[in-house]
């Protein structure tokens, strides 16, 4: 457990840090952003490279196999098994290629979780309002805890994570080269496709009955996911209630209540102003954060499975929170930020002891 509760105050440690270095606040300062996400990065990037095979679910001792496998077979002997096998051969052709270079297994975890950890950090440098609370949230809420034993589901999100930038700038080609890469490692990231047509320009009151209207929609057709939900994943799902579920549930449904009640919408009569991005980025992330709440929402009405794709968007909950405390200042955004801080620490310790994920273990150990 040691480990992990390091990790989850790294973030609060580097912040005086790296604000004393540069001498302002690291949210006004991109420079120290870098400097911070680098830190923090290190860590979530050390705690997944460094770990034993045996820490987490079984799913990380498959990865691990595989490796140890493929870095054996020559490529005609690779084909045959990955022709065969029930992985998405992009996935497994890049464990051949890259074990045959680097043969021992414990650089699947090297490799994913330097990958995962650049992919994430430059989503939050890009995106967020407030790094500190994002890296905070990424760490605490369920994102860092699923990527560290997913493996190849989260390759996928990390490639989506990505793709989201181009759904912003409303580039087809280069989004749907990146979700097709997504596909080939993960046949359930065909669900991220969804956050291209979140095309809204501003954050309105319109927006905002929209998006309810979009989620019930989505709701009424959980017959239609649940029919595909377990064979995108590719498991047998049933259907699962827990109470760390329910706490999932209410994290995503206090975040969207604060966020329509207190993220300033636009008026629809002024003057539009000229945007970075085709695409509202508030109205965008809120949307995202929708679509997560719904799929997760599905699992008690359909297949479990429909939890794991909402992962894909649970990213949107990182950059919506930020977003509402921006438009608090001085006491309140304080006891603001240290509720979310405080409450996300709490969950996390929660959540890990139950978790596959303890005790950690090194793998040298």
């Amino acid at each position: 457990m040691i480990p992990y509760l390091v990790l989850a105050v790294t973030p609060l440690i580097f912040l005086p840090l790296v604000n004393a270095y540069y001498k302002t606040s690291i949210n006004e300062d991109k420079k120290a952003q870098k400097t911070y996400l680098f830190l923090c990065g290190a860590m979530l990037f050390l705690i997944i490279a460094l770990r034993d095979k045996e820490v987490g679910s079984t799913d990380s001792l498959n990865y691990y196999n595989n490796w140890k496998t493929l870095s054996k077979l020559d490529f005609s002997k690779a084909q045959v098994i990955i022709k065969n096998h029930k992985m998405e051969p992009g996935y497994l052709y890049t464990v051949w290629v890259l074990s045959h270079i680097f043969p021992h297994p414990q650089w699947v975890f090297v490799f994913s979780g330097l990958f995962f950890t650049i992919s994430v950090c430059r989503f939050i440098y890009i995106n967020s309002d407030n790094v500190v609370m994002s890296i905070m949230m990424y760490i605490c809420l369920g994102l860092y805890t699923f990527m560290v034993q997913g493996l190849r589901q989260s390759v996928a999100m990390s490639i989506c994570l990505f793709a989201i930038e181009h759904a912003k700038k409303r580039n087809p080609i280069k989004f749907a080269i990146l979700m097709l890469i997504a596909w080939f490692f993960h046949r359930s990231s065909i669900v991220f496709i969804l956050t291209y047509f979140l095309f809204w320009k501003e954050f309105t009151i319109k927006v905002k009955l929209q998006l309810l209207v979009a989620a019930a929609l989505i709701l009424i057709s959980t017959p239609l996911f649940v029919l595909y939900g377990n064979e995108i994943v590719d498991r047998e799902y049933g259907q699962t209630v827990d109470s760390g579920g329910v706490i999932f549930l209410a994290t995503y449904l206090i975040i969207l209540l604060v966020a329509f009640l207190f993220i300033p919408v636009q008026n629809e009569k002024a003057e539009k102003r000229l945007l970075k991005y085709k695409v509202d980025e508030k109205s965008f992330f809120l949307a995202i954060t929708m679509l997560g709440c719904c799929f997760y929402f599905m699992r008690y009405i359909g297949t479990l499975a429909l939890e794991r794709i909402s992962f894909y968007f649970m990213f949107g909950q990182l950059i919506t929170l930020p977003h509402v405390t921006k438009n608090f200042d001085g006491i309140s955004k304080m006891i603001i930020n240290m509720a979310v801080i405080i409450l996300s620490m709490v969950l996390f310790i929660y959540r890990l002891s139950g978790s596959d994920l303890v005790p950690y273990q090194f793998f040298w150990q």
